[in-house]
């Protein structure tokens, strides 16, 4: 039976704080997160003329691990981060990067963020009212702690 990556909610342009834990824990369980943030680089060879095989064995590795990690955040992500990341899938390293740039790093779109994930909160008809008003108040909690003092 094939292996089945879990059930993530996907990372759109807010959700970045929930998405983020389920990922890395998912890349670290497999095993994949130092490639995904450039701990293990790709090896190298002492004479690109003549790789050993133990040399060519260690960059193969890397590869599959790079590309299976890149699937899997790949998948992990709504169409639209997908569209906008499209430069940026040729490395875990470069994926990943990017992501956390176009989610962390202003706390202005931090903030902008948190507003857009409140504005397009919905009790869907599944989901428990007391669930909805928790995640409600959480994202209340980001848009505060993202005041300037």
């Amino acid at each position: 039976m094939p292996e089945s990556l879990p059930k993530f909610t996907p990372l759109k342009i807010s959700g970045f704080t929930t998405w983020e834990p389920q990922i890395v824990t998912y890349l670290c369980f497999k095993g994949w997160f130092n490639v995904v943030d450039g701990k293990t680089k790709k090896p190298t060879t002492k004479d690109p003329k003549a790789v050993s095989k133990e040399e060519q064995d260690a960059i193969d590795d890397w590869d599959n691990i790079n590309q299976h990690a890149a699937g899997a955040i790949t998948l992990a992500l709504a169409p639209e981060e997908v569209a906008a990341l499209r430069s940026s899938l040729n490395t875990t390293v470069a994926l990943w990067t990017t992501i956390k740039m176009r989610h962390v790093t202003d706390k202005s779109v931090t903030h902008y963020n948190a507003w857009y994930e409140f504005f397009s909160l919905r009790l869907a008809p599944c989901k428990m009212p007391n669930v909805f008003a928790s995640h409600t108040q959480e994202v209340m909690h980001r848009i505060q702690d993202c005041r300037p003092c």
